[in-house]
């Protein structure tokens, strides 16, 4: 992910003014569970341990870095 996570949705884009935002028109649909959602403790994924330490918080971290990196670029700008 690499602190580029996204979420993926198809609909018409809505155009806001705001470089920062962005808006979309998507159809919901009402969908009910198929089955019970199995816990292993209080993780829905069994090994989900391995995912949030190593994909998680280094992106995580790569995001932060680059939130502040970003910030003290345009600061210098203004």
């Amino acid at each position: 992910m690499d602190g580029k996570s996204k979420i993926y949705a198809d609909g018409t884009v809505i155009d806001t003014n705001i470089p920062e935002a962005i808006a979309m028109d998507v159809s919901l649909f009402k969908n009910s569970l198929s089955h019970e959602i199995r816990f292993y403790e209080d993780d829905i994924i069994n090994g989900n341990w391995f995912f949030r330490k190593f994909v998680l918080e280094p992106d995580k971290k790569m995001g932060i870095k680059m939130y502040e990196r970003d910030k003290a670029q345009f600061k210098k700008r203004v």
